[in-house]
Order: C-alpha cells, then structure tokens, then sequence
C-alpha cells in the first residue's frame, strides 16, 4: 500500500467497546482500510486488554504516517504512551508494544495528551504525566534514535519542564532541525527549544 501524500488524509479514531484505536485513510473519493484489520477488530493498536486512545498522527516527506497513542486510558494504575510506525505492509511498534514493555514513556506516573512529530532530524514524541496529587504535572519528549526512545539530552531523563496543577496545556512544534515545547498555565507562558 502506498504511503500518504498529496490530498490523502489518514484518520484515528478509538472504539470504546473494543478498546483500540483505529485507522482508514482517503484517497479524495473513499475512505478505506491503511493495513491489515486497521479499520476492524483490534485495529492498529491491538493491545491486550486496557484502553488505547488519544491518537496522534504525523508523516514524514515519504508521506509514511505515524502515530503515537495513551495505552491505559481512565485506568487508575499507570498509563503509558506508545507509537507505530506505517512500514509499507502493517502498522509496526518503535520500540515496545504494550504486550512487550513500557513504550515511550516508561514513567511511573499515568502518562497521555501524547503528539508525534516526524521531521528531518528524527522522531519525537511528547506527553503530559498526571501525578499523585502531591507531586507537578511534569510534561516529557523523547527522541527515537533508530533502537530506542532516548531523551533529548543524553541521559538527561527529566522533565522537560513541570506545572503545579492540572491548568497545564501544551503543544510541541517541531520544523527542520528543531524542535519546540511550548506550555502555559494561567497567564504564564514557556518556550523551550532543541536544535540538532
């Protein structure tokens, strides 16, 4: 199947009932079906048993989409993020799959609000931890370096900024050889930026 370009679009959603989150894609007529059972019974995600959702999709010049999700979703244990990637016949984990390990995150907070952002210089997830409520809601990136998600310092593991309460929200941006998280909380504003 070809990858994404031109006009196509290329939609996630979540099925609650089966707990996984779904893909199709249009080509400017129909919407279909992007890699096997991508639109049917376990989906893209196929995790074992808990929710999947808050889908994120980005591509690359290629146009090869990818996507960075929540597995854990209104579970009260921890929740972490994960991400696939389209490898030309089936949606493929980077990293580990939520029957294999911990994915992205790996924090021992519940993780969510994931975005993915495909560019030049790599891949690059970012995500919100929600804590116990004595700790900051602390917001993370990670960087796919061919093997492994590794922070963007190297082993430099912590957050890339944290917030008292839950009034947080974040976006990351990412263009050329940067990338940018940019959070706010009442009426403060912060910028932080990687170039590579």
């Amino acid at each position: 199947m070809s990858p994404l370009s031109g006009a196509v679009f290329l939609l996630t959603w979540t099925n609650e009932s089966e707990k996984q989150v779904y893909a199709r894609r249009f080509d400017g007529n129909t919407w279909s079906a992007f890699g096997p059972s991508s639109d049917s019974a376990g989906g893209i995600t196929n995790g074992p048993s808990l929710t999947s959702g808050n889908a994120s999709v980005s591509r690359d010049r290629e146009g090869i989409p990818y996507v960075s999700f929540t597995y854990g979703i209104n579970y009260l244990g921890n929740s972490e993020i994960y991400a696939l990637r389209w490898n030309g016949l089936e949606w493929s984990y980077m990293g580990t799959s939520p029957s294999t390990g911990r994915g992205v995150s790996a924090t021992e907070e519940r993780s969510g609000r994931s975005t993915i952002a495909v560019i030049d210089v790599g891949t690059f997830v970012s995500w919100q931890d929600f804590p116990a409520a004595s700790s900051d809601y602390a917001l993370f990136v990670r960087r796919w370096n061919g093997s492994q998600w590794a922070p963007l310092v190297p082993g430099d593991t912590t957050p890339v900024t944290t917030r008292a309460d839950a009034s947080l929200q974040y976006t990351m941006s990412a263009k050329g050889a940067s990338v940018c998280v940019a959070s706010a909380q009442t009426t403060d504003i912060e910028v932080r930026c990687a170039t590579y």
